[in-house]
């Protein structure tokens, strides 16, 4: 009697258990935007001159843009007229160099008003907190402050994010196919899996997608959390410093909304649209977002036809304001909102282009 007294404790402290975490975990799902924006024409278009752009972030005044070409490699520094200022993280061994730097997309500002970035190099399994100003054509490593060692069993990072208040590191890696995150403390070198990485695992594989991971990762200095925007779920997550996910925003493309806890998840190549990039601002989300289902854009590419991307606005408490869409396919951006400037890489052609687009000024009443 007693077993079964006890067993009947246990069933009601589960499913209490489970009421709780479900509540705590706040889920925001939406149809449409209250506003629409079509950006066709941008306000300017500067060509690229440094070897191969890939990625462009804004940093205060400044336009980092990282580039590489076969084994080179480093990240160009511009003005906001797009104008070179010199380069940091030449790829090397040597003083000044790294085998292959990467940013983090975090930043701040000193007393002084110097720049603090923070970098990381998968090869060196290495966070660096660097001064910005003293990095760039730099012949020795003084511009280095930090340095945190990543866990080297994670192979290949190709992901890093700092919240530096709590020394928590959040880490992506590759030794798997999907990618998947670890989340550690700078002390511990013991690493744990986050909330979020074993309930996308389990769909990982089904219909041959080996690709159901994070898009983009960032941190938000402001609440502490990670924003984490998902691949293939048209899904943002925010991710408490303890891997728990506190809140989703998930948009209702006309398939039910998914639901992580559901191991019979309908899993489709047909239905996904998905995230590439993710930027944070001090009061807004941006993401850049495809509407199409991976068939849907194999055969645009293949048949020449073009591919129109968005850019979604939300509030940092995933509020959906505003979707800015655009006449061609758009990857990585940055945006700078006191000026209401997208800075747009634009790769339809072999000379890759910096596109800046002006936007409406954005607020939550809009």
């Amino acid at each position: 009697m007693k077993k079964v007294y006890f067993l009947i404790l246990s069933l009601i402290a589960l499913v209490i258990s489970n009421c709780t975490t479900k509540s705590n975990q706040q889920e925001i799902v939406y149809t449409d935007f209250p506003h629409e924006y079509k950006l066709s024409k941008p306000i300017a278009e500067k060509l690229l001159f440094q070897l191969a752009p890939d990625k462009v972030f804004k940093v205060d005044s400044l336009l980092l843009i990282w580039q590489h070409q076969g084994n080179e490699f480093f990240c160009g520094v511009y003005n906001e007229n797009i104008e070179f200022l010199g380069s940091f993280g030449r790829k090397g061994r040597g003083a000044g160099e790294f085998p292959f730097l990467e940013f983090c997309g975090q930043y701040e500002k000193d007393n002084l008003n110097n720049i603090k970035l923070w970098v990381y190099d998968q090869d060196l399994f290495g966070a660096y907190k660097i001064d910005l100003a003293k990095s760039i054509n730099a012949n020795d490593d003084s511009f280095i402050e930090k340095i945190v060692a990543l866990p080297t069993s994670l192979l290949t990072i190709p992901e890093v994010l700092i919240n530096e208040k709590e020394d928590v590191y959040l880490c992506r890696s590759d030794m798997v196919s999907e990618g998947r995150y670890f989340l550690f403390h700078e002390n511990d070198p013991n690493t744990k899996w986050m909330e979020s990485i074993p309930l996308v695992e389990k769909y990982i594989h089904k219909d041959n997608l080996s690709l159901a991971y994070h898009a983009a990762t960032r941190f938000d200095k402001s609440s502490g959390l990670f924003i984490s925007a998902m691949t293939f779920f048209d899904r943002i997550d925010f991710i408490s410093s303890t891997g728990k996910i506190v809140k989703s925003v998930i948009r209702n493309n006309g398939n039910p909304p998914p639901d992580f806890t559901n191991p019979n998840l309908p899993f489709s190549p047909q239905n996904f649209s998905y995230y590439i990039d993710l930027q944070i601002t001090d009061r807004y989300i941006f993401g850049s977002y495809s509407g199409l289902s991976q068939e849907e854009y194999k055969d645009r590419k293949k048949n020449n036809l073009p591919i129109k991307n968005e850019i979604h606005v939300f509030s940092k408490n995933g509020e959906p304001l505003v979707n800015f869409k655009f006449d061609f396919e758009v990857n990585r951006f940055a945006v700078d909102t006191k000026k209401n400037i997208i800075y747009i890489m634009d790769f339809r052609s072999e000379e890759v282009s910096l596109l800046l687009f002006k936007m409406p000024e954005i607020s939550s009443s809009n």
